[in-house]
């Protein structure tokens, strides 16, 4: 019986990581993502508006003094690359 529990509780932890995944895929990253790019650019002064994922990398649209940023993160949540959209 233990077995049996324990490979359901193996196959749901499975599912959702997988079901992680294909969110991230299609263009929505994780609750923990989102959090960890909001918060760490809120510290600098930016306002994030929105974060997505595109061509393997985290595509985050924010405000800073007045001017729009598109920023964006690798995987590993570092920055490689900024545009000043204004």
């Amino acid at each position: 019986m233990k077995r049996i529990i324990i490979l359901a509780l193996a196959l749901s932890a499975a599912s959702l990581a997988s079901a992680s995944q294909t969110n991230e895929i299609k263009g929505k990253p994780s609750a923990a993502v989102v959090e960890q790019i909001t918060s760490g650019l809120s510290a600098e002064g930016y306002d994030v508006r929105s974060v997505k994922t595109e061509d393997g990398m985290y595509e985050v649209y924010a405000l800073k003094d007045g001017k729009r940023y598109e920023l964006y993160f690798g995987k590993d949540l570092k920055m490689l690359d900024t545009k000043n959209d204004d």
